[in-house]
C-alpha cells in the first residue's frame, strides 16, 4: 500500500473527534475481554466435555440473550444517556468475570454453570451493543459513519489478537481462573476510558415516549421500511451460515492440528488478522457508493472460504481460510450496520441496530446446527454444508 493511502488510512475523519478516539480505545479493551471470554469457554467446554456440540451449545448461549433483548436493548439506547449505559455494561461485565475466576479457584466449575454464566454474561453485553454503534454516530455525524463504524470493527479486531493470544497462553500456563480475572481488568479498562468522554445530549433520540410504545413503534418501522427487513433478513442468515464456524474451532485446534489451548488463541487471533485489512482497505476508499452489491460479493468469498477451510489438512491452509473468512465476516458486519444505520430515520437509529441484534441473535441455531452436524459426520462435512449454502445465497 502507497505511502498516500497509509496517510489517508490513519488521518480518518472518525479519529479527529477526540470523544470518538476514547470510544475506539474503549472497544479495544472491551473486545479484548468478549474475544477471550470466547478462547477461554471453548477450550474448557471441550476439555470438560470432549464435544464439539457442547462447544456449539455454550458458545451460542452467549448469543441468544441478542435475540431475546436486542429490541429493548435498542429501545433503552435511544432513552438513555449512551455513554452511561455503555460504562453499566463495562462495569456488570467486569464482575462477572471475577466471579467465574472464583468459582473456578474455589473448584466449583461445572458444565452447567459456565453455560448460567455465559448466558447471564450474554445479556449483559446484549444490553449494550445497539448502544455503541449508535454512539458513534451521535459523535461524527452520518458523512463519517462508515469510516467510524469500519474504525470500532478495527478497534475489535486488534482487541481480539491480543485477547485470543492472551487467553490462550494464560489458559495453558496459569489456568483459566487467572485468564478470567485479566479479562476483568480488560473490562475496567473499557469503562474507564469511556468516563472520559463528554456527555452529548442528542445521545437521547426518544423522550416522552413509553418503552412499549418504543416497541411498538419499531415494529411498525421493520414491517414498513422493506430494506430494513431485506439487510436484516440477510444479516440473521449469515450469522447462522457463515459466523457459526467459530463453534469448530478448538476442534480443528486439537483434533486436526494437534494444538493446544495456545493453538486456539491463535487461530483466533488470525480471526482478527483478516478483519484488519478489510478495515484498512475500506478506511483508505472513503465513501463506498454500491454498498450493497459490494456487500453480496463479500457473502459469496465467505462461502468460497468456508468450503476451502472444510477440505483444509494444514496449517497452512487453515491459515489462508481463517483470514479470508474474518476479512468477509468484517465486510459484511461494517456494510450491514452502516447500512441500518442509514435506510431510518434519526430517532430509529438505536432500535433499528437492536434489530440488528436480533438478527444476530438468530446465530446460536448456526450454532447448535454446525456443532451437531460436526459430531455427527465430521467437521469438513459440517463446513462445507455452510460453506455450499452460504454461496446459494
Amino acid at each position: 500500500m502507497s505511502r498516500l493511502s497509509l496517510r489517508k488510512i490513519f488521518a480518518s475523519p472518525a479519529l479527529q473527534f477526540p470523544d470518538f478516539r476514547f470510544l475506539w480505545i474503549s472497544s479495544v479493551f472491551n473486545s479484548i475481554g468478549f474475544i477471550g471470554e470466547q478462547v477461554i469457554v471453548g477450550w474448557i467446554i471441550l476439555e470438560m466435555t470432549d464435544s464439539s456440540f457442547m462447544v456449539g451449545s455454550a458458545l451460542a448461549l452467549r448469543m441468544v440473550p441478542f435475540l431475546l433483548l436486542g429490541l429493548i436493548s435498542g429501545s433503552i439506547a435511544d432513552r438513555v444517556d449512551r455513554r452511561k449505559l455503555l460504562i453499566t455494561v463495562s462495569l456488570g461485565m467486569s464482575i462477572l468475570s471475577l466471579f467465574i475466576s472464583l468459582i473456578i479457584v474455589i473448584d466449583i466449575l461445572t458444565v452447567w454453570l459456565v453455560f448460567l454464566i455465559t448466558f447471564m454474561s450474554g445479556c449483559v453485553r446484549a444490553m449494550g451493543q445497539p448502544a455503541r454503534q449508535s454512539f458513534a454516530y451521535d459523535i461524527v455525524g452520518s458523512q463519517n459513519l462508515v469510516n467510524a463504524i469500519s474504525y470500532l470493527s478495527l478497534a475489535m479486531r486488534l482487541g481480539g489478537i491480543v485477547g485470543s493470544l492472551l487467553a490462550g497462553i494464560l489458559v495453558a500456563k496459569l489456568g483459566a481462573d487467572v485468564a478470567y480475572a485479566v479479562l476483568a481488568v480488560s473490562y475496567l479498562g473499557s469503562a474507564l476510558t469511556l468516563s472520559f468522554i463528554g456527555i452529548l445530549e442528542k445521545s437521547k433520540s426518544v423522550v416522552g415516549v413509553s418503552l412499549l410504545d418504543s416497541l411498538k413503534e419499531a415494529g411498525r418501522e421493520i414491517k414498513r421500511n422493506n430494506t430494513l427487513l431485506v439487510i436484516l433478513i440477510l444479516s440473521a442468515t449469515v450469522e447462522i451460515l457463515g459466523f457459526s464456524h467459530q463453534s469448530l474451532l478448538p476442534a480443528i485446534s486439537r483434533d486436526i492440528l494437534n494444538l493446544g489451548a495456545e493453538g486456539l488463541g491463535l487461530l483466533n487471533a488470525l480471526r482478527s488478522v483478516g478483519g484488519i485489512i478489510i478495515v484498512l482497505i475500506l478506511s483508505s476508499l472513503g465513501d463506498i457508493r454500491r454498498k450493497g452489491m459490494l456487500y453480496l460479493a463479500g457473502l459469496f468469498i465467505f462461502g468460497v472460504a468456508l468450503l476451502l477451510l472444510g477440505f483444509a489438512d494444514s496449517f497452512l491452509f487453515v491459515i489462508v481460510a481463517i483470514i479470508i473468512i474474518s476479512g468477509m465476516g468484517a465486510l459484511s458486519d461494517i456494510l450491514s450496520q452502516t447500512l441500518v444505520q442509514t435506510v431510518v430515520p434519526d430517532k430509529f437509529r438505536g432500535r433499528a441496530m437492536g434489530g440488528w441484534i436480533v438478527a444476530v441473535g438468530l446465530g446460536p441455531a448456526g450454532h447448535l446446527e454446525i456443532g451437531a452436524l460436526a459430531s455427527v459426520l465430521g467437521i469438513g462435512f459440517a463446513l462445507t454444508a455452510h460453506g455450499g449454502s452460504l454461496i446459494l445465497l
